[in-house]
């Protein structure tokens, strides 16, 4: 048997299966475009992240500053109202309250600011001086009220134009540096999560191209090495199925997955067909050479019932004319002696043909026994066939069973499993292919095994119908031996043959019927010889006709 090449060190055989590396490759995917998604997910919420902290503190903090500033403003604004009211005494509680209210306002707002800016010190750093200054501006421009209330309007007026001035621009500052602050850092939080997100984009789309790249060079490496290696496969079994019966070609797969299982299970499949197919060679010519020699032993009876016969014959004319010279043996007792011993050479002779024709027969029926043995072990080795046959249809609907589940898995992975359908139809073409040569070599055997059975049938008939023939000789034996007996009484008796007529007549009666037995048995061994000649060309036909059947095959 012809042994595949295998390599030094062979994977295992989970790295070798087909489905395992295409498993392995969507499972990477899966993981990769998970990734890709937890990253996005990560992007998104770190972005939701910045844009809450600018939603929910830079720009309530901005607009905390501003209203601030311009609550700032109006309560300054309410202190030059004061000074140039054309009805001060109707309207300086409502200006003053006013101006409480704005100044009020200003501390609130700057309050809530530096609240909602406390997680970055950089921006509160600028204000370290703010309640002070806003301590002094109140105290400053207060004192414009005091003295308008005073009655002082001169006063009033160069005290808001000189400290309450002084002290508002400063306070203001503060204000402007704390919008600003905070509109810098507002925008260093916003270019720097902006910068992130393009940066680890960038990263994600470098790194999607170069994964994409590889599955597109795999899509179209893998099911093209696929397609090349079951082309190679199906152009092996094709050109071995056109070989005229040739069972020496082996495929010889050096692949370690599915494919070369299948490569290989049909090289052992072939190699044990090859000796079933020897062995069947063997035996039909052992058949044939039994059949031969049975033929011979057939001819050989023939020609011994035919010789038996004519001296049957010549004993029943003898007997006739013994049964004639008794009735005149009064006057031929000289002549009746001499039939008498004509009769006992005959017997002899009889004798001697029937042991020979009861030796040739007993030959004749262990030929036909050893041929019933050799033609029983053919049976038994077309029976070993049809179990071998089985096993073969096990792998075809297995591999057929494959071949749906990557088609299944191919229809699953949607575009990118079109290679794999392609790969799934070569895989099921392969199946039926095998499948449709199993059937023709079981089509085969089974007319191998008709054939045998009609030989074994025709071979037992034969060898009940010797041991009929034996059974018959043994008769003619029994008889001759009888003859022989009565033609030694009548040697005898034959100085008393005056006297005993009567009685020499009778044992002539039975020497008549006894030869008319025998003659009868003799033709029945000559038929049965015919038979067996018949019997033996139709197995010689089987035998032929077997050849004929694995002549076909070419073996090493």
């Amino acid at each position: 048997m012809t042994t595949n090449p295998r390599y030094k060190e062979e994977k295992p055989a989970f790295l070798r299966s087909i489905r395992v590396k295409y498993s392995a490759l969507f499972i990477a995917i899966s993981v990769f475009f998970i990734a890709v998604v937890s990253i996005n997910f990560f992007l998104i919420s770190k972005t939701e992240k910045s844009l809450n902290e600018v939603g929910n503190k830079f720009n309530p903090a901005i607009s905390a500053v501003i209203n601030a500033d311009r609550d700032l403003y109006q309560a300054h604004s309410a202190e030059q109202h004061v000074l140039y009211s054309d009805n001060l005494s109707q309207n300086y509680a409502i200006i003053y309250r006013d101006y409480k209210e704005n100044a009020k306002q200003a501390l609130e707002r700057m309050n809530k600011y530096r609240e909602l800016m406390r997680d970055y010190p950089s921006t509160l750093s600028p204000l370290s001086g703010f309640d002070r200054q806003y301590q002094t501006w109140l105290v400053e421009s207060q004192k414009v009220f005091d003295l308008m209330k005073q009655g002082n309007k001169t006063a009033a007026i160069r005290q808001s134009e000189g400290a309450a001035t002084r002290s508002f621009d400063a306070l203001r500052d503060y204000f402007n540096a704390a919008g600003e602050k905070a509109d810098t850092i507002s925008e260093r939080v916003s270019t720097q999560s902006i910068a992130e997100v393009q940066s680890t984009l960038t990263v994600i789309l470098v790194f999607s191209a170069l994964v994409i790249a590889l599955i597109v060079a795999i899509g179209l490496v893998a099911p093209k090495r696929m397609t090349i290696a079951l082309n190679d496969l199906v152009a092996q079994l094709r050109e071995m199925s056109k070989g005229d019966g040739d069972l020496t070609k082996r495929i010889n797969s050096t692949r370690q997955d599915e494919i070369g299982d299948v490569a290989n299970e049909f090289d052992k499949f072939i190699s044990g067909l090859s000796e079933l197919i020897r062995t069947i060679v063997d035996e039909s010519m052992t058949v044939a050479q039994g059949v031969e020699s049975l033929e011979k032993g057939a001819k050989h009876i023939h020609d011994t019932c035919s010789d038996q016969l004519q001296s049957i014959e010549v004993i029943v004319t003898a007997v006739n004319e013994m049964s004639y010279a008794i009735r005149e043996v009064a006057e031929n007792a000289s002549s009746t002696a001499e039939d008498l011993a004509g009769v006992n050479r005959l017997t002899e002779e009889g004798a001697n043909i029937t042991n020979n024709t009861v030796t040739e027969i007993n030959q004749l029926s262990e030929i036909i026994e050893h041929a019933a043995g050799t033609i029983s072990k053919v049976s038994e080795d077309s029976t070993n066939i049809t179990s071998v046959l089985d096993v073969i249809r096990g792998i075809a609907e297995q591999t057929n069973l494959l071949a749906l589940n990557a088609a299944i898995e191919a229809a699953r992975a949607g575009e990118q499993g079109k290679g794999f359908a392609v790969v799934a139809d070569e895989v099921r073409t392969l199946a039926s292919k095998t499948q449709q040569s199993t059937e023709n070599i079981q089509q085969m055997i089974a007319n191998l095994q008709s054939g045998v059975e009609q030989a074994v049938t025709s071979i037992e008939q034969g060898n009940e119908t010797t041991h009929s023939t034996v059974t018959c000789s043994n008769q003619t034996l029994a008889s001759l031996g009888k003859i022989a007996s009565a033609s030694q009484r009548v040697s005898d008796m034959a100085i008393q043959t005056a006297t005993a007529t009567e009685e020499q007549s009778k044992v002539t009666d039975d020497i008549s019927s006894n030869l008319t037995q025998m003659s009868e048995g003799t033709r029945l061994n000559f038929d049965t010889a015919v038979e067996n000649g018949e019997i033996a060309d139709q197995t010689m036909l089987s035998a032929q006709r077997l050849r004929e059947a694995v002549g076909g095959f070419k073996l090493s």
